[in-house]
């Protein structure tokens, strides 16, 4: 059954796009408890249940569908309740809080040219990549409204790839910064630790312990990361 939105409290307009950390708490960079992924196997799962090594829907650069492992939880907060972006577009509907970045589709209809921009910025009429896994099609659609509305839980698992599809809806996994790229080439470090730590699992049965799967609140790494970005916006 589609979940029925209030429309009684109007979008108000964000500030521009920047490459600067947005003024809200990095936690609110997130998907809600109710929002769900599709796994490998080909079932789905609410995101409030994946965990490290599960494989999850994806697009890459080129516009294709693989699915991409979850290397990193990097935020966890079940008790959240706050205020999501409600998108709903051919018949989704998806719920993200504002400064999480959404990939809007580009105006050259022959091409995948996603646009990133955060959730709090997405207008009616733009359109967003609806990916169908039965085709292995991914489709530009027009969103057909966005209203604000609470919800509870926020999650924000990062995958290899950096992208993830959520209730069908092609996003990024990152949040906070305006350029996915940039935020991409700061979490490398990571992957590549995440890369090792498979490598020794594979041969020597052991692993490092890499703090990806906190029980509540931000990630060790992207804290870091956070702290390093809000010094250098303050200079």
């Amino acid at each position: 059954m589609e979940a029925a939105y209030s429309l009684s409290k109007p979008l108000t307009p964000p500030p521009p796009p920047t490459e600067s950390p947005s003024p809200e708490p990095p936690e609110e960079g997130c998907f809600s408890a109710k929002a769900t992924v599709q796994l490998e196997d080909g079932s789905f799962k609410l995101i409030k249940d994946v965990g490290i090594k599960d494989k999850v829907l994806a697009v890459d650069k080129r516009g294709k569908q693989l699915f991409s492992e979850i290397v990193l939880l990097m935020d966890v907060v079940p008790d959240y309740v706050g205020e999501f972006v409600a998108i709903e577009a051919g018949g989704r509907h998806l719920h993200l809080t504002p400064a999480h970045l959404l990939f809007i589709a580009g105006s050259d209809s022959s091409s995948f040219d996603p646009v990133s921009i955060f959730a709090g910025q997405v207008k009616k009429g733009q359109y967003v990549h609806v990916v169908e896994p039965v085709n292995g099609g991914v489709e530009k659609v027009r969103i057909e409204r966005v209203c604000r509305v609470q919800d509870h839980g926020a999650y924000a698992p990062l995958t290899e790839e950096g992208t993830i599809v959520v209730d069908n809806i092609l996003a990024s996994c990152y949040a906070v910064f305006s350029n996915p790229k940039v935020a991409h080439w700061s979490l490398a470090p990571f992957r590549w630790l995440h890369s090792m730590n498979k490598t020794l699992e594979y041969f020597i049965n052991a692993s490092l312990n890499l703090g990806q799967d906190p029980k509540c609140g931000i990630a060790w790494y992207p804290s870091i990361l956070y702290q390093i970005a809000e010094v250098l916006y303050i200079v």
